[in-house]
């Protein structure tokens, strides 16, 4: 990024601070099993939307199912995933955050008191100025949250983006904040990691 620390880093949780993908995968496998459809294609496309960034409605959707049918899969796969368990911490990414000693924010499209309870968990809840996500009564978008963050928090756009999906770095992008995927934070040593420029990608 720029010769300057940033004044803000945002940051993705799930699978990005946090190894989550085998929690939200298995509730996947098994919200379908509940409704039937836990046959290859429907599990082809889970992994796919997944690994894409998508939101459980937005995956369910894209099943190809009546609609009646998946809202009630994304609905059961997000009561199953939203329990509190150890997961895997990326720890060279909290390192990483760590280095430049600003406020940091976490945001989830998960429910935002399962984020809280994952990060307690996790033992890094206190690393975070702000944490956010869903909540039971509206469905922000994480456009929304990162907006939330930059309103309160930043002054001027130099602001880190982490994440681990092509949605996380099209958020960067539609923003103009600095990209940096966490698969190149645990790659490569932190100087190595850090980007040249607004808005530029880097993974």
């Amino acid at each position: 990024m720029s010769t300057r620390s940033p004044s803000l880093v945002i940051t993705d949780v799930g699978g990005t601070l946090l190894r989550t993908d085998e929690l939200h995968l298995e509730a996947w496998r098994a919200a379908l099993a509940h409704y039937g459809f836990e046959h290859t294609q429907h599990l082809a496309v889970v992994h796919q939307s997944f690994a894409a960034g998508n939101d459980s409605f937005t995956t369910a959707r894209q099943l190809e199912l009546p609609s009646s049918i998946a809202i009630k899969i994304a609905e059961r796969k997000r009561k199953l995933a939203e329990v509190t368990a150890p997961v895997g911490i990326r720890h060279e990414v909290v390192q990483y955050i760590e280095s430049f000693r600003v406020p940091v924010c976490a945001v989830s499209h998960s429910e935002e008191h399962w984020t809280r309870a994952m990060l307690i968990e996790a033992g890094i809840a206190d690393k975070f100025s702000l944490v956010l996500g869903r909540t039971t009564e509206t469905s922000t978008s994480k456009a929304e949250l990162i907006q939330i963050c930059l309103d309160r928090f930043v002054k001027d756009r130099n602001v880190l983006y982490i994440g681990d999906t092509d949605t996380d770095k099209n958020l960067a992008l539609e923003f103009n904040l600095t990209y940096v995927s966490a698969l190149a934070i645990c790659t490569t040593d932190s100087q190595s990691a850090e980007t040249t420029g607004p808005a530029k990608a880097y993974e």
